[in-house]
């Protein structure tokens, strides 16, 4: 499922619910054949009709293990994590994310287009990314074998 249609069925029938383990993400729920459509072997993986690199697959599968193991109300800073760790760890608490983001990166960065994600990136290729890899896909993907 693309990401335009993935929002006009969030929009449409309010399919999302719950949180994914412990990062205040929030996750879909996918029918049978959008979640096998979404569990295709990265390498074949494209977002919005723009191919995605192996090594950029593979960085937003360790971003989101990292993601999925903050404590809840902290942040793994996605553009520490994609543009060099400028605090320890990477991670902020949510509280303080905008705050690390002018201080840390000189850039307020773009919010998350989920309003209920605290994430800031840094460009809006990376804000497409971020939302296809984090809220699209269903929470653990990131642990499927390939």
């Amino acid at each position: 499922m693309s990401e335009p249609k993935a929002d006009a069925e969030l929009k449409k029938t309010g399919r999302k619910k719950g949180l994914a383990a412990g990062h205040g993400m929030p996750k879909l729920h996918l029918d049978a054949k959008a979640a096998a459509a979404a569990m295709t072997p990265p390498a074949q993986r494209e977002v919005n009709g723009e191919r995605i690199s192996r090594e950029e697959q593979v960085q937003y599968k360790e971003y989101c293990k990292k993601s999925a193991s903050c404590p809840e109300k902290i942040i793994a800073c996605h553009m520490c994590f994609f543009h060099g760790q400028r605090c320890p760890n990477g991670e902020r608490p949510e509280s303080e994310i905008l705050i690390h983001c002018v201080d840390k990166h000189k850039y307020r960065g773009l919010p998350c287009v989920d309003t209920k994600c605290r994430v800031r990136v840094g460009s809006l290729r990376e804000q497409r990314l971020h939302f296809h890899y984090c809220h699209i896909l269903p929470a653990g993907w990131w642990s499927q074998e390939e």
